[in-house]
């Protein structure tokens, strides 16, 4: 479906309608067809980019994203399980974020469904403190094929961080409250595209690009929401949103 447009000739019967399509909401209806009946369904185009949250509501650091996406180019949404699928696909950019709720994605089924949608051209971008690791061991597979990279370790301090474009290095972690729960996940690059380093030595990837089919999958080992100023989050999210693009 590239225009909204879906269109299915049925027998003759009572049918109940699912739809699914990349960048639609999704569309659920009953339909009763006549004889060599055909039916068009419109589809209504979902939110660009998906802000999800997945924090279990202990961190609530989501005001950090707020205040950089803009009017309705975002849509700000905490995590239901039940309703993870439609919800993603009927954006074309995730915003996946864990903020100080340690640990990666923890249900199967979720993993499942991320699959699914970037297997359909979705694109996300995953954060969050420990987020690395936990993958590693729940799901090493998904973080090789989807996002081109694998585990490196781990900082349990705060830890200095290159932005984008200007260099500049700022450090993670002491502003924001964050500087008791902060841990950062180094990351190695295996397929994918090294995007930002820690700027601590020895240098080690602190964001990896993966590309699958049509799919981008972005893994940061850190939450954005730990720099220190507006600016610097800025840069780090803005940056990161351009090269799902």
């Amino acid at each position: 479906v590239a225009d909204g447009q879906f269109g299915v000739t049925l027998p003759v019967g009572s049918y109940r309608v699912r739809v699914l399509s990349l960048g639609y909401k999704m569309l659920e209806t009953s339909v009763d067809a006549a004889a060599s009946a055909s039916w068009s369904l419109e589809l209504v185009p979902g939110t660009p980019c998906l802000l999800l949250d997945d924090d279990g509501g202990t961190t609530n650091v989501e005001s950090y994203y707020q205040e950089i996406l803009s009017g309705g180019a975002f849509e700000y949404w905490a995590k239901v399980e039940s309703e993870l699928l439609p919800r993603m696909i009927a954006s074309r950019k995730v915003i996946w974020f864990r903020g100080t709720a340690y640990g990666g994605i923890k249900s199967v089924n979720e993993r499942a469904i991320l699959r699914r949608y970037l297997d359909l051209g979705g694109k996300v971008l995953v954060t969050g403190f420990g987020v690395a690791s936990s993958l590693a061991s729940q799901d090493p597979k998904l973080m090789a094929d989807y996002f081109g990279c694998a585990n490196g370790g781990s900082y349990y301090k705060p830890v200095k961080l290159a932005l984008p474009a200007t260099g500049e290095v700022v450090t993670l972690g002491t502003g924001n409250g964050f500087s008791k729960l902060y841990s950062a996940g180094k990351l190695k690059a295996l397929t994918g595209e090294v995007l930002l380093k820690y700027g601590d030595v020895p240098l080690s990837p602190a964001a990896v690009l993966g590309v699958k089919g049509k799919g981008k999958a972005i893994l940061a080992g850190f939450g954005p929401e730990a720099a220190p100023t507006v600016e610097s989050r800025k840069a780090i999210l803005d940056y990161l949103l351009q090269k799902l693009d």
